[in-house]
């Protein structure tokens, strides 16, 4: 227990002494920018328990940021006044889309299940889980996507239907072109001069003879012919603004795995990007007995001011 208080007592500067209540400060030091100098202090005043000095502000000046449709940070962000560029990737099917051009196949289908045969089809099990695109001639099968291709054997696989029926008939040729892969590009993430990869690979029966189409909305970008006897290669494509969201350039293409490219075409585009536009790769083949699928890897969005 103190019962005296030592008169020599030396106090630091602007300390309370036992007994004494001290006098609060009513100012306080505002640190809500970046960048300000350390400082000791002079003051004989003490800080209340319950101060603060704030924090800086959160507004389009300091941060500038975007979320896509899984609510996962995209975009800009300022780190201590430094502006950062975050790219990002865009959320795509990674089943294989597989489209084939047969002039002789037939087919059957028990409840959900249709059994295709074709000679020589030249597919794999490598493509098992693949959803398959069928032509339809004759019966009550419809055009359109299978899911979970599997293969049986060098003449037959099966793939699944959403409609439960017993049928039977011929596959057509198919030379429509084909959407194999989209992406949903959101509003404003690439920037005035942003740029977008695309990553993707392609299985073929090789002597393949097919076009490639690259869509941004309704401008088509890129049109590449391939002529390859490769089965399996990677493909890198993209675009970028030119110093305006309504402005663009298609990047170079390249190849890897033997695919040849025979004839490419890239125009510009002006497709406002300022708000959500539709990235499609479709696929045409030319040859009767040929098939190709595109895996889609991945797209990137390297945003730009």
């Amino acid at each position: 227990m103190v019962t005296s208080v030592n008169a020599d007592y030396n106090a630091p500067k602007g300390a309370a002494t036992i007994g004494s209540s001290g006098t609060p400060a009513d100012t306080v030091v505002t640190e809500t920018s970046y960048g300000q100098s350390s400082s000791a202090g002079i003051s004989d005043l003490f800080s209340r328990g319950d101060h603060t000095h704030g924090t800086p502000a959160v507004n389009s000046a300091s941060i500038f940021q975007k979320y896509n449709d899984a609510n996962e940070f995209i975009g800009f962000a300022d780190v201590n006044g430094v502006r950062l560029r975050i790219p990002f990737e865009l959320a795509a099917s990674a089943t294989p889309r597989l489209i084939c051009n047969w002039n002789s196949a037939t087919y059957s289908q028990t409840l959900t299940t249709v059994t295709v045969t074709q000679t020589g089809h030249l597919m794999s099990a490598r493509l098992n889980g693949a959803n398959v695109y069928l032509t339809v001639s004759t019966g009550n099968l419809t055009n359109g996507w299978y899911t979970n291709f599997t293969y049986v054997d060098a003449n037959t696989f099966t793939c699944t239907s959403t409609v439960s029926q017993s049928t039977s008939g011929n596959l057509a040729a198919n030379t429509a072109q084909i959407t194999m892969a989209q992406h949903l590009i959101p509003a404003g993430a690439i920037g005035a001069s942003g740029h977008v990869r695309l990553f993707f690979s392609i299985t073929t029966s090789g002597l393949t003879s097919a076009v490639l189409d690259f869509y941004l909305a309704n401008t088509n970008f890129w049109t590449n012919s391939i002529t390859t006897t490769s089965t399996h290669g990677s493909y890198l494509a993209g675009f970028s603004n030119q110093n305006n969201e309504a402005i663009q350039s298609s990047m170079t293409i390249s190849f890897s795995g033997g695919l040849g490219l025979t004839t490419e075409a890239k125009p510009k585009g002006t497709v406002d990007t300022s708000v959500s536009q539709v990235l499609t790769v479709k696929a045409t083949l030319a040859t009767a007995g040929n098939y190709i699928a595109v895996w889609p890897n991945r797209a990137e969005i390297h945003p730009g001011d």
